[in-house]
């Protein structure tokens, strides 16, 4: 069996505000004084299990042309993946959108691993270095700080090669840590609606066939019972979703 569902795996690389200030410490900052509007400078993109990375930057493509492709790629997928993607990647990725002009995206799930992350455990960091140097032993590529920001935006050739290499590895980490977590995501949309002619139960998170049968869960009146489902490959927990009480027929069945 496999699932046809379209993962796009995305990390988005940003510039600073541009703002005149008059101090370094609890500055208030009003608009006149902001020069320049924080922007996308890059992003980089694979579909899940795929060996391509996308890659497109502000060196690479005209600033619009970049946003147009990866807006096209949104627009194809079920999944987005990322690392702070909701409330980072995807919403600066919206307002470049809408100002120009492009209506909103269609509505593909996103799958926020950092939200997984604060949800589930207690790290010392949530973010992405830590977390899977912890898990993985693996690191981000060093940039050297922001001074990397600074020398793209000038224009500096071996900057922009770094960064793109950054922002590549940055997108390839972010999948190798969502098959780490894939158990424990709870909002995955579910893989058993993407495989055509199911016959068996299949893992809602990972698409895998290797599930058992783990007891039984009640609703919470009591008078119905729902089989429990363990997958083996990436550890989700899963229930049915036809209740079995009373001698109802268990037949093949979607996962929720």
């Amino acid at each position: 069996m496999v699932s046809k569902m379209k993962i796009l795996i995305l990390d988005i690389e940003t510039s600073p505000n541009d703002a005149w200030v008059w101090g370094i410490w609890q500055q208030n900052i009003g608009l006149n004084q902001l020069k320049g509007a924080t922007r996308t400078l890059s992003w980089a993109a694979k579909w899940y299990h795929k060996d391509e990375v996308m890659y497109a930057s502000e060196r690479t493509h005209s600033h619009e042309d970049m946003i147009r492709i990866v807006y096209d790629l949104i627009n194809e997928a079920d999944v987005v993946v990322g690392w702070n993607s909701k409330n980072f990647d995807r919403k600066h990725l919206n307002r470049e959108f809408i100002e120009l002009g492009l209506p909103p995206t269609t509505q593909a799930t996103d799958v926020d691993l950092l939200n997984v992350v604060r949800k589930h455990f207690k790290f010392p960091s949530n973010k992405l270095d830590y977390v899977a140097g912890v898990l993985l032993g693996e690191h981000k590529l060093d940039t050297g700080g922001f001074a990397l920001w600074v020398e793209c935006m000038n224009g500096n050739k071996e900057a922009w090669k770094k960064m793109e290499d950054y922002n590549i590895e940055d997108a390839l980490l972010t999948e190798r840590m969502y098959d780490r977590l894939k158990g424990w995501i709870t909002n995955h949309p579910n893989h058993g609606l993407y495989i055509e002619d199911q016959e068996d139960p299949v893992c809602r998170n990972c698409g895998g066939s290797h599930v058992i049968k783990k007891g039984q869960e009640y609703d919470a009146t009591g008078m119905f019972a729902y089989q429990r489902y363990k997958c083996t490959d990436c550890g989700a927990n899963l229930r049915g979703r036809r209740h079995i009480k009373g001698g109802i027929k268990k037949s093949p069945q979607v996962l929720k």
